[in-house]
């Protein structure tokens, strides 16, 4: 989404992304020094929140696609819908990779049952916005037969 088709709100969310995001990046660098983890499971770490984090953004810029539709197909509420689901799915991943990090950094140990939480959280979260999209493409779809 474009900048300026972003509301106050949005460019709010965006920035506290980018901010976790960052602050998720130094406190891994700090866990690798403070418990002399090698460089390369550190790199590694932040490597892939670096890509998730652009493939996230990516699917923002292009939600076309994320449900295979033409571009022509994906405007309006869609479109809305769509960019809102990858912005929503983008925080929730970042936010829960900062409260890791600050275990991390803590030295406290991550109960096995919080990255099913976490993945249930996204699965509700596209659940809700591909229910929508869907009800708006199928009252599409009855209106031009």
């Amino acid at each position: 989404m474009r900048k300026e088709d972003m509301n106050t709100a949005e460019l709010f969310l965006e920035a506290a992304g980018i901010v976790a995001l960052l602050a998720c990046l130094v406190l891994q660098a700090c866990y690798g020094i403070l418990y002399g983890i090698f460089a390369v499971p550190v790199f590694m770490n932040l490597a892939v929140m670096i890509l998730v984090y652009v493939g996230l953004c990516l699917l923002e810029i292009y939600p076309e696609r994320v449900n295979r539709l033409k571009k022509e197909a994906c405007t309006g509420d869609i479109r809305i819908y769509t960019i809102r689901m990858a912005r929503t799915v983008k925080l929730i991943v970042v936010f829960c990779l900062l409260f890791t990090s600050i275990l991390d950094v803590i030295g406290q140990e991550i109960h096995n049952g919080y990255s099913l939480m976490a993945v249930v959280f996204i699965l509700a979260v596209v659940f809700y916005y591909e229910s929508k999209i869907y009800r708006i493409i199928r009252e599409r779809s009855k209106r031009n037969d």
